[in-house]
């Protein structure tokens, strides 16, 4: 279930967007004005004008930030393929002493 104040929020965004849209081709015909007057800057103004061409009143609500793809996942035990491994632990990080470990056990 969504949060409904959450949505009420990008309901009001969506509506505050398409308004400088319609503001900036009906009214004034001017984008650098129609920027001052709402606020934003320009590269964002052509940003949102692009979305809303693409993908109508959805392409003006917020987009997710986080990424679609992440290039190189650094697994924990393996590591990177460029980064330097001493017994299959990647250098600089923690490491078991092994030797502690087989030394304790023989001695018990």
């Amino acid at each position: 279930m969504k949060n409904p104040v959450h949505e009420q929020i990008q309901a009001r965004k969506l509506k505050a967007r398409l308004r400088m849209l319609q503001h900036a081709q009906r009214v004034s015909g001017n984008v650098s004005q129609t920027c001052r007057f709402f606020g934003v800057s320009r590269a964002l103004f052509y940003i949102w004008k692009k979305r809303y061409e693409k993908n109508g009143l959805t392409g003006l609500r917020d987009q997710p930030r986080r990424p679609h793809h992440i290039r190189y996942r650094i697994r924990r035990r393996c590591g990177h393929p460029k980064m330097p491994v001493q017994n299959g632990w990647p250098v600089g990080q923690f490491q078991p002493n092994v030797n502690f470990i087989t030394d304790a056990k023989a001695t018990t």
